[in-house]
């Protein structure tokens, strides 16, 4: 598929001068952070002055990484766009679930934010790859490259669920798709009218230009896979369990009402009967109190998820729980000196309620982590839980039992 131009509202174009280099080496193998230096303090000298303006026809550094870094929208769109398009050849292999156009709404502004997220670290990451070193106004820089266009995004990814009809995931996948498209493209507009002119060195726009080069903003793309994906899960768990709202402001977002699903459990345990909740047994080692020992590494007995098929499955496997940003349920038995306890997460790693039986999770805490010994009895339970969650990594994950 070839490059397409995003769509409205990118109807402006960098000046002439500026026109796209054409690929270089440096595209596929970035240079290292003394040649950016040596690049950077060339350019400077030629474009007459520490900022590298150009002053005349011939494009600078500057201008060349402007011009790159708006295209890079392009390249980071289209790849965005067939990652989504993979997800969905995926997702066909299940039976359509109910349509909730409320909970379809919810999942555009989570999954844009992940897939925004997920691409401002990477591209903070290759930029450190390049640079020595850079500057606070340079790390905005890059976060604000990616965030600018959500709200944006998910106005337009509303609008096209408004029609969903009957099928569910169409109905899903063409939303995100618009968001996705949206999105990039008010990026794109923002990086023209703002981002581009805080570039103020000809190094800062070396660095940035190799750090958003091809190769880096096609991997920023395939990082909305992940987060579309992970939307999805969180859709099917919401539809079957409900939704709840947390947060303030910004920072509002909906996840599944994993009380709801602590309640239906008691009634009738649900061993991989739950579609989109991760469901992991987990065996404890025993903690021998007076020898302050504890006997080995939590592990999982079996893990199970209920509504994708084996492919996407398998894209959890090997993974540890707190990476994992699907509901999960952690059901772990008792031990010699303790009692067993289950954990209910949401997508977003909140606790549905804290558990009945707290003693190994608050032991454990206190003997891996020095910090907990100045903590209280709640806290410790957060740090017994987080390196819990941390140490499960279910190896194969099943349909259901």
């Amino acid at each position: 598929m070839g490059t397409k131009a995003l769509a409205e509202p990118v109807v402006r174009r960098a000046p002439q001068h500026a026109q796209a280099p054409a690929p270089t080496t440096a595209d596929h193998h970035p240079p290292s952070p003394a040649q950016v230096d040596r690049l950077a303090s060339a350019a400077s000298i030629a474009g007459g002055g520490a900022e590298g303006l150009s002053s005349g026809a011939a494009p600078t550094v500057i201008d060349n990484a402007k011009k790159v870094i708006e295209n890079g929208f392009l390249w980071l769109n289209e790849a965005a766009q067939q990652e989504i398009g993979r997800l969905e050849h995926d997702l066909r292999q299940n039976d359509d679930p109910p349509f909730a156009e409320r909970l379809i709404r919810s999942a555009l502004k989570v999954a844009l934010g992940a897939g925004s997220a997920a691409a401002g670290e990477l591209i903070k990451g290759k930029l450190l790859g390049v640079a020595t070193e850079f500057g606070e106004h340079m790390e905005e820089l890059v976060k604000g490259l990616f965030e600018e266009g959500i709200n944006a995004g998910v106005a337009a990814g509303e609008e096209k669920v408004g029609g969903g009809g009957s099928n569910t995931i169409t109905a899903f996948i063409e939303s995100q798709k618009e968001a996705v498209r949206a999105a990039h493209a008010t990026n794109q507009t923002h990086w023209i009218d703002v981002g581009r002119h805080k570039l103020a060195t000809a190094r800062d726009a070396e660095s940035l230009r190799v750090a958003c080069n091809t190769p880096n903003m096609k991997l920023a793309g395939q990082r909305q896979y992940a987060a579309t994906r992970d939307a999805w899960v969180g859709y099917l768990a919401q539809s079957r369990f409900g939704a709840v709202v947390r947060g303030d402001g910004a920072d509002r977002t909906t996840v599944t009402d994993m009380a709801s699903k602590a309640r239906t459990d008691a009634a009738l345990p649900a061993y991989g009967l739950a579609p989109g909740v991760l469901g992991v047994v987990a065996e404890l080692p025993n903690i021998r109190i007076p020898e302050r020992a504890i006997d080995g590494k939590p592990s999982v007995r079996i893990a199970f998820l209920n509504g994708v098929n084996s492919v996407i499955r398998d894209q959890y496997a090997g993974k540890p729980l707190s990476a994992i940003k699907i509901p999960r349920q952690i059901v772990a038995a008792g031990t010699e000196n303790f009692e067993g306890f289950t954990l209910n997460l949401d997508e977003a790693g909140n606790l549905s309620r804290m558990p009945k039986a707290t003693t190994w999770l608050k032991a454990n805490a206190v003997l891996r982590s020095q910090s907990s010994h100045k903590e209280d009895e709640d806290a410790r339970v957060d740090i017994g839980v987080k390196l819990l969650l941390d140490d499960l990594v279910p190896e194969q994950i099943k349909e259901k039992l």
